[in-house]
């Protein structure tokens, strides 16, 4: 049900939608919500996506991990939200088109321009066989490929101002190792190697 500043919320709160209410307790159970441990502020508020609307208190909304699956239920929310509190929407890790709840067809098209495509990725880290794909807001996306001669054990290969899909990931592939033999030296270290320089890579995207 929707809250009200009147019914017990103190001003400015931050709430956290989880996918159910399960997930939800379980996140304030392991961040020992309500003791003198609490690993969030008092202001913190868990909700489902399933059940719970904003709250006049309301001043962000943080979305945890949201799935195709409750799509629906985001699309209430953010309804809420543009209509009466116009306050800013935080995704954290959305999975939002699933080929098996969404598709790729026109159920899928309309949920990435309504929803999607007005989104502004502002935290991007994506891992590839080859490399990976970055953004640190307002710096541009960048995709670096692994090579064992640079610091870091990566190099940044291009930069972008929109991020790529996975198609346009595989063009760049195939240009970057098209010669023969570069794709070799980039991952010639093994896989002790290249796990290492992942692991260091995100320790340093981690400070941005």
């Amino acid at each position: 049900g929707r809250e009200s500043a009147a019914g017990g919320e103190a001003a400015g709160t931050v709430r956290l939608y989880f996918p159910d209410a399960g997930s939800a307790a379980l996140a304030q159970r392991d961040w020992k919500v309500g003791t003198p441990e609490s690993l969030v502020p008092p202001s913190t508020r868990f909700a489902s996506l399933s059940r719970d609307r904003p709250a006049a208190t309301d001043r962000a909304l943080i979305m945890v991990c949201p799935k195709a699956s409750e799509v629906d239920s985001l699309k209430v929310v953010l309804r809420d939200v543009e209509e009466e509190l116009n306050i800013p929407v935080i995704f954290i890790n959305p999975e939002l088109v699933n080929m098996g709840v969404t598709g790729f067809g026109a159920a899928g098209r309309m949920l990435r321009e309504q929803l999607i495509d007005t989104l502004v990725n502002t935290y991007y880290l994506r891992t590839l066989e080859w490399g990976a794909v970055t953004r640190a807001y307002p710096r541009a996306f960048t995709v670096h490929q692994t090579d064992a001669a640079a610091e870091g054990g990566y190099r940044i290969v291009k930069t972008t101002e929109r991020l790529l899909n996975s198609e346009q990931l595989d063009e760049l592939f195939d240009e970057l190792f098209s010669a023969g033999g570069a794709a070799g030296g980039a991952g010639a270290s093994g896989g002790n190697g290249f796990f290492k320089s992942l692991g260091a890579f995100i320790d340093g995207f981690s400070k941005i």
